[in-house]
């Protein structure tokens, strides 16, 4: 039986892992910038799906249940010149990169 993203997570106790011949992060931060667009482009239908922020320095915003680090969790990770897109594994079932896709851009006044 192959081992859990979570396990996976755990054994390494790092913010990444290696699996399938990607990266696959847990969290991943991005530096300070003033103002950030995101993008959702696509979402497992059967689920739903959402993302968690924490910005350093803001007041707090009230938090929304749900589940998160179980099972084959994970996100990868691209970064191109306007911004990161991450494809997401919402941890029920096998890794799958497409439970949640989302876009993170700079926005530049």
């Amino acid at each position: 039986m192959s081992m859990l993203m979570q396990e996976r997570f755990q054994e390494a106790a790092a913010p990444f892992v290696e699996f399938g011949g990607h990266t696959v992060w847990a969290i991943h931060d991005l530096p300070p910038v003033p103002l950030l667009r995101i993008h959702f482009q696509s979402a497992n239908g059967e689920r739903t799906q959402g993302i968690g922020l924490e910005a350093k320095g803001s007041p707090k915003y009230p938090n929304g249940a749900g589940d998160a680090w179980t099972g084959n969790f994970g996100m990868l990770v691209e970064r191109d010149e306007g911004g990161l897109s991450f494809r997401c594994s919402d941890g029920l079932g096998e890794a799958a990169f497409t439970d949640l896709v989302f876009r993170v851009e700079t926005v530049v006044s």
